[in-house]
Order: C-alpha cells, then structure tokens, then sequence
C-alpha cells in the first residue's frame, strides 16, 4: 500500500499537475517515509505548487499544513486553541502537545 502511494504521487509530479488534491497520502507509509513524503509535498509547494491533503491526523494536519478546515476556514497553528476541535470531536487538546481528553 506504502508504494502504491508513493506511486500515485509520482505520477501527478510526472504529469506536471499544478494543482495536488490528495486523500490521506500518509496511509499505510512508516514513520521515515511519512517525513520524507511530507518533505516532497512542502519542496512542491515551494516550486509553486497548490497542495491539498485530507488527513484524520490533526497532529499531521496542524504540523503540515498552512491552512486547516474544520467545520470553518482558519490557521492551522490556532485549529487547537480555537475549540473547534472540541465542538467537532467533544474533546480537547491537552496543554503542552497535540493530546487529546474527553471534553
């Protein structure tokens, strides 16, 4: 699955897409793969590039992203202390870290 991946990315890169909509690109890669993919999608977005990723990882999400949407449009370094992760999932980040409790 990891390759399958890895592949379907390189071919938008080959094909010269300018814009990459991508579903959960880290399914099924390991943990040095996941860094190296996030590394291309940022270098790709350097180059001027349009990246979109839906991701379930809000870690992955907040850490990547420029931008995040979740229920409403805003920064993804203020999706955690904006309580719209609460209001979405009934839970809440712990202080000092992307941690989740009940709400």
């Amino acid at each position: 699955g990891g390759q399958r991946q890895k592949a379907y990315l390189a071919m938008l890169i080959a094909q010269g897409a300018q814009n990459l909509l991508l579903d959960e690109p880290m399914t099924y890669l390991d943990v040095r793969h996941q860094l190296e993919l996030l590394e291309l999608l940022h270098a790709l977005r350097g180059a001027g590039k349009c990246v979109v990723m839906v991701v379930h990882d809000l870690a992955l999400a907040c850490e990547a992203g420029d931008r995040a949407l979740l229920l409403h449009d805003g920064p993804a370094g203020g999706l955690l202390a904006s309580g719209r992760v609460e209001a979405a999932f009934g839970v809440r980040p712990r202080p000092g870290g992307v941690r989740f409790e009940r709400a």
